[in-house]
């Protein structure tokens, strides 16, 4: 599964670096070169991460980050000139995850992305695994609407997914194999 990056600098020439280095690794790259854009883009699409420049036309890095993080736990690294140690606070502060001034080297940057993705990834696993229920043999898929049982799929009617909720599932559980089935299936409402 290719990766996804929102690079977002006005000096082209990094981000056309940039973008020919990630891309070189596989990843799906989109480019803004305002803050105005950065947070449209950011909007309108689903990143694994953002390259986010401080110094930016129309809307600076800073306050881009934080309207970011009204909406969206993206994780977002800050490359910019401004090295200093007040400034790095503010990034993190702002709600960065990571933050490399610039002149910088592709290698660590790539190395830093790599590491953030991996750890947020995680997160969404658990978070995907959320949304799946199991007991014993019975694994309710919620938000795809179906239920395996001993590893067959069947389909949820839109009228019983309420119904098997976590809370009924020990329920089911209870049901021998037919009834269980005849329980979590109605033909002509599959989805």
């Amino acid at each position: 599964m290719s990766r996804k990056v929102l690079v977002v600098d006005d000096e082209k020439l990094i981000v056309k670096g940039l973008r020919f280095s990630l891309e070189q690794d596989g990843m799906e790259v989109d480019c803004a070169y305002d803050g105005e854009e950065a947070l449209e883009k950011a909007k309108a699409g689903e990143y694994d991460i953002i390259l986010l420049d401080l110094m930016l036309p129309k809307m600076d890095g800073l306050e881009v980050c934080q309207q970011i993080r009204e909406f969206s736990n993206v994780p977002i690294i800050m490359l910019t000139a401004k090295g200093e140690d007040m400034d790095k606070i503010l990034g993190l502060e702002y709600g960065a995850d990571d933050y490399v001034t610039k002149p910088f080297n592709i290698l660590e940057v790539k190395a830093r992305i790599k590491a953030i993705i991996r750890r947020a990834g995680s997160k969404q696993d658990k978070q995907e695994k959320a949304k799946t229920v199991e007991v014993g043999e019975l694994k309710l898929d919620c938000e795809g609407r179906r239920v395996f049982i001993s590893g067959n799929s069947s389909n949820l009617a839109p009228r019983n997914i309420n119904q098997h909720s976590p809370l009924n599932l020990s329920y089911i559980c209870t049901l021998d194999r037919n009834h269980q089935l005849d329980h979590l299936s109605d033909s002509s409402e599959f989805i």
